[in-house]
């Protein structure tokens, strides 16, 4: 039902999908914007220990993806897996993670 996915860990929680903020073509603050069109995704453990999955999407076509502060600033580039359309996560103890994937034009 749901274009995005994560397996591994029973802990990791997929809690929001939304369009990134600072995006050209949904901007409306005084921040930089970006290029492109993105999807931001937040994931949460709930188990307590460190979790790792693999986030999977459907039918998209994502160029890369990052791991971002709560801002949506990026963090870390990940390596994407486009044959598998996926990336390797790994979540904290309770931490939520979010994530930028920028889509190709």
């Amino acid at each position: 039902m749901s274009a995005f996915r994560i397996e591994g860990s029973e802990g990791l929680v997929l809690d929001t999908v939304k369009r990134g903020e600072d995006d050209e073509d949904v901007s409306r603050s005084d921040l930089p914007v970006r290029k492109g069109k993105s999807v931001i995704l937040r994931v949460y453990d709930t188990l307590g220990g460190r979790a790792r999955g693999f986030l999977r999407w459907g039918p998209l076509k994502v160029a890369k993806v990052w791991k971002c502060n709560i801002l949506e600033d990026d963090l870390e580039a990940l390596k994407v897996e486009r044959e598998a359309k996926g990336v390797e996560i790994e979540v904290r103890a309770f931490e939520v993670a979010t994530y930028r994937l920028l889509l190709e034009s």
